[in-house]
């Protein structure tokens, strides 16, 4: 069971989840192929703590959709941070197995909310999943539209979210 949130922290959904791995895993694919998903892979760098997974989605429910191909990744190591706080000594196996199984969790909670969203029309899949849409750049080069845009801009691109916004046009 996963210890009290250090103060500061937020709420966690799914903290004390039980849920393996592999039946997460096994669900998320599941609800990807519900939304008409093409593919789909998964990876994890365990010395890493990292979790990469892959699919190929129809941009709308349209037939004739455009394929978005998307790249989710999620660090281990934050989801532990946020379920128990870091400090000095670092975190047992059971924390690092329980933060896995958070986060497996959490990737079905994005995914199914997500492509629910586009299913309704809310949304697009590809702008559900903008910033993880994959592309290639002039270099060749496949990955996320976050990562192009950090190597385009040397990492700075998101100064421009916060520089001249107002609150017009609301």
């Amino acid at each position: 069971m996963a210890r009290e949130l250090p103060s500061g922290m937020s709420f966690v959904k799914s903290a004390n989840t039980s849920v393996p791995v592999a039946r997460s895993r096994a669900e998320l694919e599941r609800v990807l192929r519900r939304y008409g998903c093409t593919g789909f892979g998964s990876s994890q760098d365990f010395k890493e703590h990292r979790i990469i997974v892959h699919f190929v989605v129809p941009d709308t429910v349209e037939e004739d959709a455009e394929q978005i191909p998307v790249r989710l990744e999620v660090d281990v190591r934050l989801v532990c941070d946020h379920l128990y706080g870091w400090d000095a000594r670092g975190y047992n196996e059971r924390e690092w197995a329980q933060a896995e199984r958070v986060a497996w969790r959490q990737l079905i909670l994005w995914v199914d909310a997500a492509c629910s969203a586009a299913a309704a029309g809310v949304q697009k899949m590809s702008e559900a999943f903008f910033a993880h849409t994959v592309v290639r750049g002039d270099d060749g080069v496949a990955r996320r539209l976050v990562d192009h845009l950090d190597a385009l801009s040397g990492g700075n691109w998101r100064a421009l979210l916060s520089s001249g916004t107002t609150n017009e046009g609301r």
